[in-house]
């Protein structure tokens, strides 16, 4: 069971931050989620962090709080936690620059999940004999719909399979899926989009 504690009712549309395993993480969220308000003060923004670090100091920045694990990913226990009917997720490792993220929601059109597409240059895996992973999951807008939660859902479920189950307990075939893909998110999101 995960705590919920918010300062107000939730609004149909918002921002989420994850900020666990090192407190750098939850202050670069905390950092972000003021970038956002300089030039979206109105936003509705949420966090999720660990039991321990909850306090009322978050609420001076968040409108929400989400207890979750301090797990590597625990960004992908997140998800399906949001309190919004459209929700951004935003890496704590960002900057908003730009007032235009006030529109970011009008994005989702008929989509389920919209999201930016990986550089490149600014990724550590790209090509594997596989496929691609093309797809980039830093920052993200998605429904709250069933079929939406559920894939949230299985992408934690199967990410903790891929990951912690170590170089040796790697599920898929090597020659196609190599097993350095194993810490990749991104690896976990494709293979649920395409397998």
């Amino acid at each position: 069971m995960h705590l919920k504690h918010s300062r107000k009712k939730s609004p149909n549309n918002g921002y989420l931050y994850v900020g666990t395993t090192s407190k750098i993480y939850l202050r670069s969220a905390i950092y972000s989620a003021h970038s956002l308000k300089d030039y979206y003060p109105e936003a509705n923004v949420t966090i999720a962090t660990q039991k321990e670090w909850i306090d009322d100091t978050l609420f001076d920045t968040f409108d929400h709080v989400i207890e979750v694990s301090d797990h590597y990913r625990a960004k992908l226990e997140a998800l399906p936690k949001t309190p919004y009917d459209l929700t951004l997720y935003i890496d704590a490792d960002t900057e908003v620059c730009h007032e235009d993220i006030s529109k970011v929601f009008e994005e989702i059109g008929d989509a389920d999940i919209v999201l930016t597409k990986t550089r490149d240059y600014a990724s550590a895996e790209v090509y594997f004999p596989g496929g691609e992973l093309r797809d980039h999951c830093g920052v993200f807008l998605y429904k709250k719909s069933p079929k939406v939660l559920t894939f949230m859902e299985k992408w934690f479920e199967y990410y903790k399979k891929q990951k912690d189950h170590g170089e040796e307990g790697w599920p898929y075939d090597r020659e196609l899926y190599p097993s350095s893909l194993r810490f990749w998110d991104q690896f976990t999101f494709w293979w649920l989009q395409n397998k």
